[in-house]
């Protein structure tokens, strides 16, 4: 009779684990600006220090892509370049007196469009224009690596915000 040793399910385990769909990194790439408006060019790379800043202290990395448009860069370089990650991929417009911003976020590993959303403010309301950012961001980007952040940034973890704004942890 057949028994499995400890062998047999380690390697199990290790084969599993190479097929983990938990990402590492976020990877950001400046904004496009579809629309080429001067008013609002500064968001091309505001976007992407917004995301740095406010999520630097969460359980996963975020870095800059290559530039994946760049004829040195290869199909194969690419590869090796973004691993176990989602590339983030936005874009903004203006319509009057509107902007329009566009977030798509990709698997790099199959290049499968995992979300996207679109959001709609004044041109002249940055904090409309913000608060709605820091939401598509927490709500369709975030919880591609983890379901629920605490307000300490830690994955399911138990710090709640209190009636005065105040993060308790």
């Amino acid at each position: 009779m057949f028994q499995p040793s400890y062998k047999y399910f380690l390697a199990i385990l290790l084969f599993a684990l190479s097929f983990s769909s938990e990402y590492s990194t976020l990877y950001l790439m400046e904004f496009e600006n579809s629309s080429k408006d001067y008013r609002t060019d500064n968001y091309r790379i505001k976007f992407p220090e917004l995301i740095k800043h406010k999520y630097s202290n969460r359980d996963f990395e975020i870095s800059y892509a290559p530039n994946l448009l760049s004829s040195l860069t290869t199909e194969d370089e690419v590869t090796k370049t973004l691993k176990d990650g989602i590339l983030l991929y936005g874009k903004f417009s203006t319509s009057y007196e509107n902007v329009i911003i566009s977030l798509e976020a990709y698997d790099v590993n199959n290049w499968e469009k995992k979300s996207s959303r679109d959001y709609r403010c004044r041109v002249d309301d940055i904090e409309c224009i913000e608060n709605a950012f820091f939401v598509c961001i927490e709500e369709n980007v975030l919880t591609l690596f983890c379901d629920n952040y605490d307000c300490l940034g830690v994955c399911n973890g138990s710090a709640l915000i209190d009636c005065e704004g105040k993060c308790n942890g």
